[in-house]
């Protein structure tokens, strides 16, 4: 097993994507393959236009998909762009 597929495994991706900023849709819940609807990550939507894979196939667990610009990334690409990580002032040299 990869090392992202044990970190998958191990997180819990929603908490991850909230932390971020990500809301989930209200109401919304994850259909059978694991996709959950929400609002886009980086800008406000008035409708929910995302989803986040949120179900146990590591193939997709953790990716995030933007319908109203194509948009897709993985967790990692996904907080390394948001919330507090986003600037680059966590990092050390």
């Amino acid at each position: 097993m990869s090392l992202r597929d044990e970190l998958l495994e191990k997180i819990d991706v929603l908490a991850e994507y909230e932390a971020i900023g990500l809301r989930v849709a209200k109401g919304a819940r994850p259909n059978v393959e694991g996709w959950l609807s929400c609002h886009a990550l980086g800008w406000e939507d008035n409708n929910p236009s995302a989803f986040i894979n949120i179900g146990p196939n590591l193939k997709v667990k953790g990716i995030y998909k933007d319908f109203s610009n194509g948009l897709a990334m993985g967790l990692v690409n996904a907080v390394g762009g948001h919330g507090d990580y986003a600037d680059g002032t966590h990092c050390k040299s």
